[in-house]
C-alpha cells in the first residue's frame, strides 16, 4: 500500500498529458488482473511443487522487476533537464 503514491506518479510520469487516462487504466487493469490471479496460480504451485518453490518464484520476479526498472527506467539527468527547458 506504501508503494501505491509512487506507482501512480510513475504511470503519471511516463505517459503524457494525452495518453494520461489510458495509462491509469491500464494499470489498475494489471493490478487487479494480478490481485485475481496470481493468488491461485501460487496456491497450485505451493501445493504440487512444494512449499518454498513461491518464494523462490517471488524473489525470481522481484529480481527480474528490479533490473527491468534499472534498465528501462534510468534517466539521464542532463537530458531530463533539457527536456524541461524546452517545455517551458
Amino acid at each position: 500500500a506504501m508503494s501505491i503514491p509512487a506507482a501512480t506518479a510513475l504511470v503519471a510520469d511516463l505517459t503524457g498529458d494525452e495518453q494520461r487516462g489510458k495509462g491509469y487504466g491500464l494499470y489498475e487493469f494489471m493490478s487487479s488482473l494480478g490481485a485475481t490471479f496470481v493468488p491461485l496460480i501460487v496456491c497450485w504451485i505451493y501445493y504440487h511443487a512444494g512449499q518454498t518453490v513461491p518464494f523462490y518464484l517471488t524473489v525470481l520476479v522481484l529480481l527480474a522487476s528490479a533490473i527491468w526498472a534499472l534498465l528501462v527506467l534510468h534517466r539521464n539527468p542532463a537530458k531530463q533537464a533539457a527536456q524541461n527547458q524546452a517545455m517551458d
